[in-house]
């Protein structure tokens, strides 16, 4: 309990499963992985890679061939927003 009976909880990452009665916080292992997505939409024309708050950060390269839409997703893109 924190001042007047208040709960202070603070979280950083996850335990360590592999140590048994463990208090040690971790960072979860994420996998750096690519790929593409398509779609078949005229109205899409841009795909923005966002940071883990949402906000833009830069543009993903994209490739249009008729109505199909094409975008190659970065390897460190959290989110990929198709506008």
């Amino acid at each position: 309990m924190g001042k007047r009976g208040v709960n202070m909880v603070r979280w950083h990452g996850f335990l360590n499963p592999k140590v048994p009665g463990s208090n040690a916080f971790q960072q979860p292992p994420l996998e750096k992985v690519s790929g593409t997505i398509s779609v078949r939409n005229l109205h899409v024309s841009k795909a923005t890679v966002c940071d883990a708050n949402g906000l833009p950060v830069a543009e993903a390269a994209v490739e249009r061939a008729g109505k199909s839409f094409t975008a190659t997703l970065p390897t460190d893109a959290l989110y990929v927003v198709l506008r």
